[in-house]
């Protein structure tokens, strides 16, 4: 979780807020739906099981706490697209609506982008301040919070090399165009660099892109790859994984 203020209202703020009428404070005059429960959207940006499951426990920590029958949930998904993330932001914030959960950092960008007023909680975000959401994940300035998935790189290279002893070489494999992505390469290489490890970096734009330029670990370029957390490879794990049993690649 990041902040401890936001941690707080995070946690009870929901059933607090909704018990006095008001979530997004500034700038909502309406509230509530035209049915009387308080509005919140839910938006990912593209469908795959780790996103869903981030999703479905949001809306189950909701209802958990009683609050099934007081809000009203708008899901929505981008399928991948920058233009869907920004007409559906501004569609939450001309709806007036009281809280966004935000899920991957494309979406949390565009939603904090249309809004400053509205609280957006994200998941699914491997670094908040290098995505621009706000400037320190110790104390959140901003109408941002949420948790992140940063994974332990260090023990994740250590099990790399107990399944290969000797291994010179780790592929890594992202969308380019992603900023967290970008950061967990470049933090790869710098826990590869004193275990003189070498990282063969490829990337692509799209899901369109992967078989093809995975291919290029093969001929053996590479003796494991890594996936960080990224919306396209994680989308397309079983193309990835189709290419890397071509020559038994972990």
């Amino acid at each position: 979780m990041v902040g401890k203020k936001w941690r707080k209202a995070a946690a009870v703020g929901i059933a607090g807020v909704l018990a006095v009428g008001v979530l997004a404070g500034c700038g909502n005059s309406s509230g509530t739906g035209s049915n009387g429960k308080m509005k919140i959207g839910v938006v990912q940006i593209v469908q795959h099981p780790a996103l869903d499951e981030s999703n479905r426990g949001f809306v189950d920590a909701l209802a958990a706490r009683g609050l099934k029958d007081k809000i009203e949930i708008d899901q929505q998904n981008a399928q991948g697209d920058q233009s869907n993330l920004r007409s559906i932001a501004n569609r939450f914030v001309s709806g007036n609506y009281n809280l966004i959960c935000a899920i991957s950092t494309p979406a949390a960008q565009a939603m904090a982008n249309a809004t400053n007023q509205i609280p957006i909680i994200c998941t699914a975000i491997a670094d908040y301040e290098n995505a621009k959401l706000m400037k320190s994940e110790k104390m959140p300035d901003a109408n941002v919070t949420g948790t992140h998935d940063r994974g332990p790189l260090e023990k994740q290279v250590s099990l790399i090399r107990e399944i290969i002893p000797n291994v010179k070489r780790i592929g890594i494999i992202y969308n380019s165009s992603e900023i967290n992505s970008v950061v967990q390469a470049k933090r790869l290489k710098e826990v590869c660099v004193p275990l003189g490890i070498d990282v063969v970096e490829l990337t692509v734009n799209s899901v369109n892109d992967v078989q093809q330029v995975a291919e290029g670990f093969l001929g053996g370029n590479v003796e494991a790859i890594f996936i960080p957390t990224d919306n396209i490879i994680a989308s397309s794990i079983p193309t990835l994984m189709s290419v890397a049993n071509k020559e038994k690649i972990p």
